[in-house]
Formats: structure tokens, C-alpha cells, sequence
């Protein structure tokens, strides 16, 4: 069973997801829309969850190769709602200005907590 379509206040800490680098942190806002598709085995989905920059970042508007220096984490809030009990493809991709300047793909399982309540859900760390 798949979970409803999401459209609501993300669970937990709002910094959670960030870039990282030698200005600090630049913290990203999640979508708070998500839709899940089933996978094609039946016992797997999939979703999307889009990520940008706050409005007040000190990194709108710097150079692409700006971003090379910076690592991150995304909390994957979506992947928490109860319905799942791990995670084991995670890709991520940030996009400069309608650039794809970085793809980001991990194979490793995380095991997710099995209370939706929880606000430390799975957590993807990455390097653009």
C-alpha cells in the first residue's frame, strides 16, 4: 500500500537540509508536495522530493564553480511516513539556473525509522 500524495508541513528540523562550505551553511527548503509511483516489482516506489535555496542565501547568485567547494545533506523527509522500512537508491541532482551542475547516487540501505512521527528520518549526505 502506497501513501497518500503529500501536501503538508514537512515533519522536524526545517535546516536539516543544507550545502555546506567555506561560507557556512546555506540552508535548502524542501517541496512540500510529493507524489509516490509504485515500482514495477510491486514492493517498491518511488517519489521526488525538490529542494532550493532560501531566498535570503548568500549563494544566489554566485558563480557555478562556486558550488564545487560544497557538500550537503538532504533529509529525506517523504521516505518517513510510516509506509516504508528502507531506503536503497537515493540520486540527487543540483540544478544552477536550468544547469545540471551535479549528479549524486548512492546505492547504500538506510534503514528508516518505523514511527512517522519521528523527526530524524533518513538523512542522504552528498558532495556537488
Amino acid at each position: 500500500m502506497l501513501p497518500e500524495d503529500i501536501y503538508e508541513n514537512i515533519p522536524g528540523n526545517p535546516d536539516m537540509s543544507y550545502l555546506e562550505g567555506p561560507i557556512g551553511k546555506a540552508y535548502l527548503d524542501a517541496s512540500k508536495s510529493v507524489s509516490y509511483k509504485r515500482g514495477d516489482d510491486n514492493n517498491s516506489a518511488t517519489f521526488v522530493e525538490t529542494y532550493a535555496l532560501r531566498a535570503t542565501s548568500s549563494l544566489l547568485g554566485e558563480p557555478i564553480p562556486t558550488l564545487r567547494d560544497y557538500t550537503g545533506q538532504l533529509h529525506l523527509w517523504a521516505a518517513n511516513v510510516g509506509y516504508f522500512s528502507q531506503c536503497d537508491f537515493v540520486e540527487s541532482r543540483v540544478i544552477v539556473n536550468g544547469l545540471e551542475v551535479s549528479v549524486h547516487q548512492t546505492t547504500e540501505v538506510m534503514t528508516l525509522p518505523n514511527n512517522a512521527t519521528k523527526s530524524s528520518c533518513c538523512v542522504c549526505p552528498y558532495r556537488i
